[in-house]
Parts: C-alpha cells; structure tokens; sequence
C-alpha cells in the first residue's frame, strides 16, 4: 500500500472516531460505559459501522482529559512508548505526546481529505508532509503496525474498536474463554454455526476486565 492512501486512511478514521463519543470502558476499569455480555455464544458487540481538537499534554508528568484517548489508543492497539526515561503511566503520557505530534504534523492531509482534493494533488502534500516531518512520522509508525491491514469500526453499543479487513456491518465481538484477544464471528447462513472472521481490538477489554464467567455457554464455530 502506498503511503498516500494510507495516511488519508487515518484522515477518515478520526473523521470516524469523531462522530460520536466512544463509551469503551477505560484501561483498568470495568463497567464504566455500556458493559457487553461477554461470552463464547453471547457476543460482546455487534459491528454496526466500519470504515475536538486538543492540545499536546500540559506537562509530561500530568495526563490531561484526553478526548482522542480511546482513538490514538485503539490505533496502537495498547502499545506505548518504551523510552527509557520513561516508565508506568509516563509511556502512555510520552506515547500521548508523540500522537498528537504525529496528528498535527498530518494537517495537510486533513485538508487535502476535507476538500476532497483530486488524486492528482494529494502526492504533492504528501511531500511536503514527508519532507517537515519525517522524524516525527517514523516515531509514532512505530506504533501503528497493529492497525494496518484493519478497518475502524463502531459496536452498537458505541465501543470503538479495530477489526478484521474482512469485518461485515453486523459481525459479532466475543470473548472466547481462554482466548488471549477477543474475536469476530459471522452467523453462518441460519444454521446455528459461526464462522471466524478474525481477531479484534477493543480498547478497555482487553484484560479481561468485562468478562462475567457466568455467561458462558457453548458457541459453535466452523
């Protein structure tokens, strides 16, 4: 994949991340949000889509109201910086930090997105982009490995959330016990079986910190 389309692939998924506010739980906090019904044959969410402007933080000790934070957070898929003078909370600060560096470096990409601008144009902002910041393009890039060959989605009960390319508006998140990530299935045709879509990414869940062992029941997939 070319370089242009991938970074007006971003220009889109906030456009989407933006919409409408995520609910996702927040990291280490369960039940904060809509809670799911997580379990191998009771799915988490239900895919219903596919597909704010804020400062830098205020000091690199002091994590500020983030609005994007589930965003930024989800295109990473919970991976933060290891710098070395950086350590618990402050990887996620220096992580948060770089995002934000990386988005407002991505402007002339946005406006090219937002204007509809022809093909032909977009190569040209590209490299202006490329060429003021490309230090700052290879740091956060580092970071967003987990997102490419993914789609953006939006559950119905408003998680945000990255999913197989292969992912369908109506595909169903579960959590499978043992399973180390949750999972997309797709009803197979009436039959009472599912089909394996893929692995999915949903920030706040991750830990296990919505599964309810009560719920379990069995799930057959084929």
């Amino acid at each position: 994949m070319s370089a242009v389309p991938l970074l007006t692939t971003f220009a889109k998924w906030e456009s989407f991340a933006t919409e409408v506010a995520p609910t996702n739980p927040g990291p280490g906090v369960a039940g904060s949000g809509s809670r799911p019904e997580p379990s191998p044959s009771n799915p988490t969410t239900e895919l219903a889509h596919e597909t704010c402007e804020l400062g830098s933080p205020a000091t690199p000790d002091e994590e500020p109201e983030d609005q994007l934070a589930v965003y930024w957070q989800t295109l990473c898929t919970g991976t933060y910086d290891a710098a070395a003078n950086a350590s618990g909370r402050g990887r996620k600060i220096a992580s948060q930090k770089l995002f934000y560096s990386w988005r407002a470096s991505l402007k002339p990409l946005y406006q090219l997105h937002r204007w509809n601008a022809d093909r032909m144009l977009r190569p040209l902002g590209f490299v202006r982009y490329v060429v003021n910041t490309y230090r700052m393009f290879s740091e956060f890039t580092l970071f967003l490995e987990g997102s490419y060959g993914r789609r953006l989605g939006r559950a119905a009960n408003g998680y945000l959330c990255l999913v197989p390319a292969a992912a369908e508006v109506g595909d169903k998140v579960i959590l499978a016990r043992g399973g180390r990530v949750p999972l997309m299935v797709r009803e197979d045709g009436g039959t009472g079986y599912w089909r394996l879509v893929g692995e999915a990414y949903v920030h706040g869940i991750m830990d296990g910190e919505t599964w309810e062992e009560d719920k379990c029941k069995e799930f057959q997939v084929r």
